[in-house]
């Protein structure tokens, strides 16, 4: 379920991306079975797939390589192959959505949940553009992405980023890329700490 698939286009250089939104399995009686011309490939239940189309992976657009268009191109042909999004394959198709290629700051974040074996990226120069927040609830790594991100992002040369720690997760980090600051409060105040 939520897994991401490619399914072949009836166009030349175009895949349809889905999101596999239901899976309905069917178990096939002994008189059915028989009934079905599958040869030793006769399996005893049907298995089928509802997917979502959410858009077009084009190899090339012009001059530019690998674009996803969140529109539909084409719709599948009957009996079109179908595979699903994983390791490698999941890694490349989100780094186009998240359009981390050729010499954007590729910056790590980890693994993605539907599967550990692909890698998640996120493009620095366009995140950098604009403020950052990460939300999350209890235990879900926003600490963990945070200092992931903090430590890749201090050994870029041009990139400033400013964390308001305010418990102090934080201080350990040491590096030619790391200044702490710390706050003056009312007591630092009245005891003449600046």
């Amino acid at each position: 379920m939520n897994r991401l698939v490619a399914l072949q286009s009836s166009l030349a250089g175009h895949k349809l991306i889905g999101v596999i939104q239901k899976i309905i399995r069917t178990a096939l009686g002994e008189a059915k079975i028989a009934d079905v011309e599958l040869g030793e490939a006769a399996h005893p239940e049907v298995n089928l797939v509802r997917i979502m189309l959410i858009g077009t992976l084009l190899d090339r657009d012009g001059p530019r390589a690998n674009v996803f268009r969140r529109t539909l191109e084409t719709v599948p042909e009957i009996d079109a192959c179908c595979f699903a999004l994983e390791g490698e394959r999941l890694t490349r198709f989100m780094g186009v959505i998240s359009e981390v290629t050729g010499g954007a700051q590729r910056l790590s974040l980890g693994a993605y949940t539907l599967d550990p074996n692909a890698q998640a990226f996120v493009n620095g120069n366009r995140l950098f553009q604009r403020h950052a927040l990460i939300v999350g609830s209890t235990g879900s790594g926003k600490s963990w992405t945070t200092a992931r991100l903090l430590e890749q992002i201090a050994e870029l040369d041009s990139a400033n980023a400013i964390v308001f720690d305010m418990h102090g997760e934080y201080a350990s980090m040491a590096g030619d890329g790391f200044v702490h600051l710390r706050v003056a409060g009312p007591s630092d105040i009245e005891a003449g700490r600046g």
